[in-house]
């Protein structure tokens, strides 16, 4: 309908194209073999669109991307499914971070709220984003003042202290009145 009255936007035009390679196939020759490349920059419907011009789904993508700039700053191998991560991570071993195309999406804040502070962190300074990084890094140092208080009460306001200044340093003052009232 939007393409029709005039309006569209790359949603309208990713659906429009998914149905007419749906209703048409792909004519024009047979591919069996598809390398992409800047995939951490292209959504999962625009990345399900090769399906169409490539049927070869089990072994025909290579996907390749700088996932680095988002993701981790060492190396990053970047697989279409489980069962490429679990090949990769058989050669690779740990010398990499595998993941999967969805798991790299958004994967900062994901780790964020999975209590993953430390590669949140490290996710985020990667990435720029130097809020989050440092809200990361307060909430690490908060978690490992709670988990040490009872064995090394001075250890623990010691992290406490450094992340209440951290909260209070990018506005999260509640956060860091919270820290500071838990100061022995």
């Amino acid at each position: 309908m939007k393409i029709r009255n005039g309006e569209s936007d790359i949603a309208a035009f990713e659906n429009d194209i998914h149905c007419r390679l749906k209703r048409e196939k792909y004519k024009d020759g047979e591919i069996n073999f598809v390398y992409i490349d800047e995939v951490q920059d292209l959504a999962m419907s625009q990345i399900a669109l090769f399906k169409y011009v490539c049927s070869n789904v089990e072994e025909g993508f290579v996907f390749s991307g700088d996932t680095a700039q988002t993701i981790a700053r060492d190396k990053v191998v970047l697989v279409r499914d489980d069962c490429s991560r679990e090949e990769i991570c058989n050669s690779v071993g740990k010398q990499a971070l595998n993941l999967t195309i969805m798991e790299c999406k958004g994967l900062e804040f994901e780790l964020f709220h999975e209590h993953n502070y430390k590669m949140a962190k490290m996710c985020f300074h990667k990435a720029g984003d130097t809020y989050w990084e440092r809200r990361s890094e307060a909430a690490e140092l908060k978690v490992k003042a709670d988990h040490i208080r009872t064995s090394s009460p001075g250890e623990a306001n010691a992290f406490l202290r450094e992340a209440a200044l951290i909260f209070d340093s990018i506005g999260l003052s509640v956060s860091a009145a919270r820290c500071f009232y838990e100061l022995e």
